[in-house]
């Protein structure tokens, strides 16, 4: 077989070449461009759909559904399950944190009377909050993505959010201060039996360090996170896409996302209150000697 116009002979069995593509050395940076955009895009669609839930969320608290039980009732039925079951939970925990930042506090610490100290303001500023909020991920994260998925829209969305919402909302700060009582009581009686530190000395140098600022902290921050875990795992438990997921990566997807959430809003209460004037308030250290 002769090619047109050469008068050469082609082989039909041999393989043509394929010519090289211009800007072929940019497929890499395309892609990564590419995926860039879609992340960024997944990223605000999210936020909107979960900006939208949180409006219908409020407005199903202002004005219920008329074939829906009592807001009130729901409330306190969601609140219930979630103190028996984070209050055990809560408090196992910080029995153990208050006795290790006891000890590591007295060991590391340049003198004895910094244990108290250490201890109550590492529990209100950061610990407590941020177990109580993690132990609201693990359940609501579970159980609620899990109800509303399963519901789907035979009851407003809106509103069994609503009720999910406000309970966390009080469950929050509630498992947030139990765990800075029973941490602190702990420490307390770590100090005393094991270290040789005062009961009396522990709580008034303690309590001393505390900041008005780091009470509050610690129930807006409680608030904070019960209420962002609640809504995102109801976003993830109504959302209906083509390919449903399983249950259990629906849960898994609603815990990881909670956590990202917490870790930012934590961060950022961090940022605003303490980077914004004195970091760390009082401190039991002597001063330096010039």
């Amino acid at each position: 077989m002769t090619t047109a116009g050469t008068g050469k002979r082609s082989n039909p069995s041999q393989p043509r070449r394929s010519l090289p593509r211009k800007g072929r050395g940019f497929d890499p940076l395309r892609r990564s461009l590419a995926a860039i955009g879609r992340g960024t895009l997944a990223t605000i669609s999210y936020l909107g759909a979960l900006k939208l839930l949180t409006l219908a969320t409020l407005r199903a608290t202002i004005r219920p559904p008329r074939d829906a039980p009592p807001l009130r009732r729901a409330v306190s039925a969601q609140l219930a399950w979630m103190l028996s079951m984070g209050l055990p939970l809560t408090v196992l925990v910080h029995v153990s944190l208050g006795g290790f930042l006891a000890m590591q506090s007295y060991y590391g610490a340049t003198f004895i009377l910094a244990t108290g100290p250490v201890v109550l303001t590492g529990l209100i500023r950061n610990l407590s909050p941020v177990m109580a909020g993690l132990i609201l991920v693990g359940m609501v994260g579970t159980r609620c993505t899990a109800e509303l998925a399963r519901q789907g829209f035979r009851i407003s969305p809106a509103y069994l959010t609503a009720a999910r919402f406000w309970a966390a909302v009080i469950a929050g700060p509630i498992l947030g201060l139990a765990g800075t009582l029973t941490g602190s009581l702990a420490g307390a009686a770590v100090a005393y039996r094991w270290l040789g530190v005062s009961v009396q000395g522990y709580f008034e140098f303690g309590w001393e360090m505390v900041w008005f600022r780091d009470v509050v902290g610690l129930l807006v921050k409680g608030m904070l996170f019960g209420g962002a875990t609640v809504l995102i795992a109801a976003l993830e438990g109504l959302r209906i896409t083509e390919e449903q997921p399983p249950l259990e990566r629906i849960c898994f997807r609603a815990c990881l996302i909670s956590v990202v959430a917490l870790i930012f809003l934590n961060t950022s209460w961090f940022l605003l209150i303490y980077r914004g004037g004195a970091p760390f308030g009082p401190t039991v250290l002597p001063p330096p000697s010039a």
